[in-house]
């Protein structure tokens, strides 16, 4: 192949930036094109390159590219211009010519870092603001005061904890990404600082390839987190007769024919995951039932778990409470003995929630009164308990 692509280190990288084009053209890879992680290089003949990375403040450039002025200058000392990657600029020239160095006194390249640095640590706040923004939005939807955007919080948890904790690590692989990059940034900056000029090609590359291999490692662990929550997640037609540990209108008495959601077109579905907490069906249905020249929408929103921790029920069932659609707290529901059931709670006339063992479901439908509630609750501790 007459291309090849290959990783370039990252932008606060200068000196190992310049020795891996300098090091890939002896090689016989020209570089022609680089983004955030790749560069591109053309097969050519082996030959020595120097290397140099220009640090621009992309602030002071119109388009986010050198003048033609600028690169002249460049190209009139010996320099070629080949590329730029947001504040980097790349010129080569070959070894052995007489092109200068681009600057004489180790503080003049420092100055050039600043702008780099900023960056870098604008980029280590970000992930901290827009998690404090979400968290704040979402208290104040779920009720500031009254705690529903921490029980949001665990629910969620629970359902999908592999997702939770990608997302976990994924904050923490870009907040460790700009902290090293702050901090190697900052370390390079203080050395020319001090008069110490810029290794451009450095032997060790331990601060290049432990950020590597911890990135790495990160991101095969998100990567882990995402496939575990796809390959367990699963949606289909609601079937006729149940398949989990959830109840359909039939099992109380309601019968009408299959139809749609008439607010929002969705049918009668399942939604069933295995998280690392515990197993959910997530289920809706809708039914038209009819008697004689009435007709009337019936349905049924149901949300089943079998925890995998016995710990957590007690905990988990106020949760419930306190996330429900039309109750506002644990005052809310009152507690009955149903037989076969450890735990059952009602509400007025909207929900209600059932509890054996590990195992808790919240019922959302309009009962026509509290002894609806008991019946459907009778129901469901008959059918966990075959």
């Amino acid at each position: 192949m007459n291309w090849r692509y290959g990783i370039h280190p990252n932008n606060y990288a200068i000196g190992e930036t310049e020795k891996y084009y300098s090091d890939m053209s002896e090689k016989g890879w020209e570089l022609v094109k680089c983004g955030i992680t790749l560069s591109r290089f053309q097969k050519t003949e082996p030959k020595k390159m120097r290397y140099r990375v220009e640090v621009v403040n992309l602030k002071s450039l119109e388009d986010g590219h050198l003048p033609e002025e600028q690169i002249a200058v460049y190209e009139d000392c010996g320099w070629e211009y080949v590329i730029s990657r947001g504040y980097l600029h790349i010129f080569r020239a070959p070894e052995g010519n007489d092109a200068p160095e681009f600057y004489l006194e180790p503080e003049q390249q420092a100055a050039t870092l600043k702008g780099l640095r900023k960056q870098y640590r604008s980029s280590l706040m970000a992930p901290f603001i827009i998690l404090a923004f979400h968290a704040f939005m979402a208290a104040l939807v779920g009720g500031l005061f009254n705690g529903r955007w921490a029980a949001q919080l665990y629910r969620g948890l629970v359902e999908k904890t592999a997702w939770v904790i990608g997302f976990c690590l994924f904050l923490l692989w870009a907040v460790f990404s700009d902290l090293w990059g702050f901090i190697y940034i900052s370390r390079l900056y203080r050395r020319m600082k001090k008069g110490i000029p810029l290794d451009h090609a450095p032997r060790s590359r331990k601060l290049i390839i432990i950020p590597r291999i911890i990135s790495l490692l990160l991101l095969i662990c998100i990567l882990g987190c995402v496939g575990y929550d796809y390959l367990n997640d699963e949606r289909y037609t609601m079937p006729d007769v149940s398949d989990g540990p959830y109840i359909l209108l039939s099992d109380l008495d309601i019968e009408g024919k299959r139809t749609t959601n008439s607010v929002n077109g969705e049918g009668s579905m399942v939604k069933a995951n295995q998280s690392m907490l515990a197993d959910h069906w997530d289920t809706q249905e809708y039914v038209d039932v009819i008697n004689g020249s009435y007709s009337s929408e019936e349905w049924l929103y149901q949300d089943v778990y079998i925890l995998k921790n016995e710990d957590m029920v007690d905990r988990f069932v106020e949760v419930l409470m306190i996330d429900s659609v039309f109750a506002q707290s644990t005052e809310d529901y009152t507690r009955i003995e149903i037989p076969g059931l450890d735990q059952a709670w009602v509400t007025e006339r909207l929900e209600c929630i059932a509890v054996k063992g590990t195992t808790i479901s919240i019922f959302t439908h309009p009962f026509d009164s509290p002894e609806g509630m008991r019946e459907a609750l009778e129901v469901v501790a008959e059918k966990w308990g075959k």
